[in-house]
């Protein structure tokens, strides 16, 4: 690799700026371009970041010879086709999830990888809180038992209002599932990492509560009506679920439920999971990510604080900042990025980071939560 590796992002919506900031802070990497079709978003987050190229065609970017890897950003139907192309032209490739609409693409995505050497990722972040991998940690020295239940939500209310839209609420936009596939997998996700435990069976019920929404015709994309009220408006016939409710099956007999929904009145991020073990318990919820609660029988419980001088040593290599001062969202995606890209400069391959693989294992996951509500009953996941 070069002195410097040379990032290319496209998409410059939401997320972009996450992942931006998040790699100035590895050293050594330089975002030099971003693309996007929408020339004013474009052009807003390259003079904010410094960003010195600027492209409206993804094709021209990836030409591009100070390029070495590329961050897809954009919605979820053009992600096949971008990560394809990038990896034709022996791109590195970090991907936000979901990696692909199907699993048919998404195994393509997988083999074409492997084929051309690309190191590759998903960008499941939210296992990369320290106190987060602190339960991983205490879990795997075998502080909490065997695991009886791993229960959780990921609630939100930013499509509260039916004047509240996203391309995400259209199904061939984001995909057949939103809140299972968009906010849920994060959980999936998380929950499988710290538990070492697989996701085998499924049980799944859906709801749409907004069944018609209301899409200004002043904006583009990602629109809020705090008070419910909108000037002019089209509307938009809904075919994404507002709310999933799944009972789980585990490897080792483990059980488990998981609720979440994006019309919680209230509810901002609110991502929580608790696990009942035969010795201990441990909660842990995103709104205070720097505690873990540990529950006990036999004496008082307790709570463990972020202070990389008391995590376990596996787990206070994500605790950069000292006990006391706050970690959060933002922090998530500087330590995934690390590991990817200690990958990517020093050539060494390991597995501390979500790949294509895992991107194909969560699609399958959220194809069989699909049928298994079609169906009404309990569905293998293969």
């Amino acid at each position: 690799m070069p002195e410097k590796t040379g990032v290319g992002i496209v998409g410059a919506g939401f997320v972009a700026p996450f992942h931006i900031e998040a790699l100035s802070r590895l050293g050594n990497i330089e975002v030099v371009a971003i693309s996007d079709t929408v020339r004013e978003l474009a052009q807003n987050v390259s003079s904010k970041y410094g960003i010195k190229k600027t492209f409206y065609n993804f094709d021209k970017m990836l030409r591009d010879e100070e390029i070495h890897v590329v961050h897809v950003c954009t919605p979820n139907y053009l992600h096949y086709e971008m990560v394809k192309k990038a990896v034709e032209n022996h791109k590195h490739v970090v991907c936000e999830k979901p990696l692909a609409m199907n699993r048919v693409e998404a195994k393509d995505l997988v083999d074409m990888a492997r084929s051309r050497g690309v190191v590759n990722a998903v960008s499941y972040n939210m296992r990369y809180y320290p106190m987060v991998q602190q339960a991983k940690a205490m879990i795997e020295d075998g502080e909490i038992g065997d695991i009886y239940l791993i229960h959780g939500t990921y609630l939100q209310d930013w499509l509260f209002f039916d004047t509240d839209y996203n391309w995400r609420v259209e199904a061939k936009l984001g995909g057949e599932s939103r809140v299972i596939a968009d906010i849920g997998t994060h959980w999936f996700d998380m929950v499988q990492h710290v538990s070492g435990r697989k996701i085998r069976k499924v049980m799944a019920d859906f709801s749409t509560f907004i069944q018609v929404r209301k899409k200004t015709l002043k904006r583009e994309a990602l629109t809020f009506a705090a008070k419910g009220e909108v000037g002019e408006y089209e509307k938009v016939k809904v075919d994404t679920e507002d709310h999933g409710t799944v009972l789980l099956r585990f490897d080792g007999n483990t059980k488990g439920v998981f609720i979440g929904s994006q019309t919680c009145a209230g509810r901002k991020n609110y991502l929580t999971f608790e696990i009942n073990g035969s010795k201990q318990s441990l909660r842990w919820c995103g709104e205070e990510p720097n505690k873990l609660w540990i529950g006990r029988r036999e004496r008082e419980n307790g709570e463990a604080q972020k202070d990389f001088n008391l995590l376990k040593p596996q787990s206070a290599a994500y605790a950069m900042s000292p006990g006391g001062l706050a970690e959060g969202y933002p922090d998530t995606f500087k330590n995934l990025l690390r590991n990817v890209y200690r990958t990517i400069i020093t050539g060494k391959e390991n597995r501390d980071f979500p790949t294509f693989i895992d991107g194909y294992e969560e699609i399958i996951l959220v194809e069989a939560i699909m049928r298994s509500f079609k169906e009404g009953k309990w569905v293998d996941v293969v």
